[in-house]
Parts: C-alpha cells; sequence; structure tokens
C-alpha cells in the first residue's frame, strides 16, 4: 500500500469480519488506527456515502468495504458504465462533495496482485477505495 503513495488521514471499515481484518491490516501498516461505520456494510450510494464522508474529519480517507456496492460507486462516481474492483483491489478517487455522478475523476485502480504483503493476503476478501476530497 506504501509503493502507491498511500497517505490516508482516516481508514474506515465496514464492521463486517472480513473487512474488519483487511483495515487493521491496512491499518498496521499505515500506522494508523481504524474507524467502523456500519453504514459501509449495507446498500451504500452515493447518498450515504456522501455522508459518511461529511461526518470524517479527513481529507483522504481510505474506506473499506464490500461488493458490488464499491464497483457501482466507484463506476457511477467516475461516470463509467462499469469498474469491476475484484477482491482485494485498491482505487484512489478524487471527488468534491457534495459528491455527484460523473464528478470524480478515478486517478488509480491497483489490482490485487499488485498489493503486496500482508495487507495483499487479507484484501482477498473486501475492497478499499481511497477517497480524495478535494
Amino acid at each position: 500500500m506504501r509503493a502507491v503513495g498511500l497517505k490516508p488521514d482516516a481508514l474506515v471499515s465496514s464492521p463486517l469480519a472480513r473487512a474488519r481484518e483487511t483495515a487493521e491490516l491496512a491499518a498496521k501498516a499505515l500506522r494508523t488506527d481504524v474507524l467502523v461505520d456500519p453504514r459501509l456494510a449495507g446498500d451504500l450510494g452515493i447518498q450515504r456515502l456522501d455522508e459518511i464522508l461529511g461526518e470524517l474529519d479527513a481529507e483522504r480517507p481510505v474506506l473499506v468495504g464490500h461488493d458490488p456496492d464499491f464497483s457501482a460507486l466507484v463506476a457511477m462516481l467516475c461516470g463509467a458504465s462499469r469498474i469491476p474492483m475484484k477482491k482485494g483491489a485498491l482505487a484512489r478517487l478524487d471527488v468534491q462533495r457534495p459528491l455527484q455522478p460523473g464528478g470524480g475523476v478515478l486517478r488509480w485502480l491497483v489490482p490485487p496482485p499488485t498489493c503486496s504483503g500482508p495487507t495483499a493476503e487479507a484484501g482477498q476478501h473486501s475492497r478499499a477505495e481511497e477517497v480524495d476530497g478535494r
């Protein structure tokens, strides 16, 4: 994760076990704490994501959650018809709030084999998304 320049100021995870495991490993590698938000475990749309981001005191949060929500959100925010997020993938989106369909820019999408180290193994179970809220 450090190899792709990940420097989050918050790490927020779904409370579900696989996402929490991934988030804990990522937090250890990034030397940060995990915030748990149950909204990341349910039906996650743009409005709910905007609420979560609005409550964070962070400009570069990393979100750890589940598919198909993350694939759909990444695609919707970037104005694409489809962007599949494989298990353990990392995506960086630059967005402005309030979030709008097509209002984000996909800066990078890193497939799971590229994410090496202990977080890659755990990352096989969930998705991580870095959102740059500038």
